[in-house]
């Protein structure tokens, strides 16, 4: 089995989590928890890293979106 990867995204350092919307209708955004202090949001229709969260003072472990508001999205370091 051989797969094509339609995008390929970078990150610094480790990805520990990530998580995109279950009930979004006006974005196609993943949250992306990694080793940096940011939490980047990869927008699936543009191909790229549309934004960066910043808040943290170390590595973010977790994003979750909200299962009830599509634009509300919770991070823990």
């Amino acid at each position: 089995i051989s797969f094509l990867a339609a995008d390929e995204y970078q990150f610094s350092g480790i990805v520990y989590n990530h998580h995109m919307s279950p009930i979004a209708t006006k974005h196609s955004l993943i949250a992306v928890a990694s080793k940096s202090s940011t939490v980047k949001l990869v927008d699936l229709k543009s191909g790229s890293a549309s934004h960066t969260l910043k808040g943290h003072s170390t590595s973010v472990f977790t994003v979750k979106w909200s299962p009830y508001n599509e634009f509300i999205v919770a991070t823990g370091g």
